[in-house]
């Protein structure tokens, strides 16, 4: 939707590529040229932000000042549409003018690749939580960081990074949008799960949390539910204190609540996998405890608590058995009742 070149803007230089992709059939060339634009254009333009990013007020505040003191200036940064015609990057130059009130003269891309989003203003600029706003997800910020911690476990089980690098590993815009592509449904089920304000009283962070939750989940969903729900709510452990969630709740508690007792992350994921992995096979623990000499907890991923399984058929052997006596009781008793009753009216007579 290119607008129409002012006298204002009658010495700007446009550049374009023929080498567009196409959209429905219809080819789009790229093309940047600089427009003149003021509040009005600034709206419309707005207007065809599919998604907003957060706002980044110390950004607009620095931008709004700018133009207000007429230090803007013309730069190679630019107003993006894509080939849709969607605004995908300027919304805080864009307000910062409609706040102003100035008109001001920017270089504006049009018909730039989808694809070409994730390296835009990547890093200090355009943050995860940016890139799934824009691709259309929701609870960005929380899913964004579950993703990051989900490929860094993974890492640290294949033995790629070290367990200490937990917290600090990045997760690339191509391998984000992948994952989001994937599982956003589950991820954002791990996040609300995780990061509810009760929850969050125990398990921090809880992005790594949600993580777990979602990784456990792949391959038991009941277990994983049960499991986080008993160490958020601190209630109802199957062996009292003999029970790993009890210990891990306990410890998380401590954790968060002593500083003087905090651990880093990678200590706290090992302890919620080491006791995931006991409550799988119902397992009482007299402790819980992870060194750093230990190798790194490989993740149960049964698909079903196997011990359960073979307890649960107990059970129904010791039901049948118990209700099969039941029944021989019955019978007997019957049988005294009716030798009882004969016995009486032969006497009687």
């Amino acid at each position: 939707m290119p607008s129409k070149q002012t006298a204002s803007t009658s010495r700007a230089k446009s550049s374009r590529s023929s080498s567009g992709g196409k959209t429905n059939g219809v080819s789009k060339t790229f093309s940047a040229i600089v427009e003149t634009i003021g509040p009005k254009k600034a709206q419309e333009y707005l207007d065809l932000m599919p998604h907003n990013r957060r706002q980044r007020r110390r950004v607009k505040d620095r931008y709004t000042k700018a133009m207000a003191n007429g230090q803007w200036k013309l730069t190679g940064e630019a107003i993006k549409f894509n080939t849709r015609g969607e605004l995908i990057d300027g919304q805080h130059r864009l307000e910062a003018i409609i706040i102003t009130g100035k008109t001001i003269e920017i270089l504006v891309c049009r018909n730039v690749p989808p694809e070409a989003f994730m390296e835009l203003d990547t890093g200090a600029n355009r943050t995860p939580a940016d890139l799934l706003t824009v691709a259309g997800y929701n609870y960005t910020a929380g899913v964004a960081s579950a993703i990051r911690h989900i490929s860094s476990i993974f890492k640290v089980e294949a033995g790629k990074i070290a367990p200490g690098s937990l917290a600090h590993e990045r997760v690339d815009p191509e391998t984000l949008l992948e994952y989001a592509e994937t599982f956003s449904g589950s991820l954002i089920e791990a996040v609300k799960k995780t990061m509810s304000k009760q929850a969050k009283t125990v398990l921090s962070p809880p992005s790594m949390y949600a993580a777990l939750y979602y990784i456990f989940a792949e391959h038991n969903k009941k277990g994983a539910d049960t499991f986080f729900e008993i160490l958020i709510d601190g209630i109802g452990y199957e062996r009292g204190r003999q029970d790993p969630i009890y210990h891990l709740h306990r410890h998380l508690a401590q954790f968060k609540n002593d500083k003087h007792k905090r651990r880093p992350n990678f200590y706290k994921c090992a302890l919620t996998i080491k006791a995931w992995n006991a409550f799988q096979m119902r397992e009482s623990m007299a402790s819980l405890r992870f060194s750093e000499n230990e190798n790194w907890p490989e993740i149960n991923r049964r698909k079903v608590r196997v011990q359960e399984a073979v307890a649960a058929k107990r059970d129904k052997k010791r039901e049948r058995e118990d209700a099969k006596k039941e029944r021989s009781k019955t019978a007997t008793k019957k049988k005294i009742a009716k030798r009882a009753g004969a016995s009486k009216t032969k006497s009687s007579r």
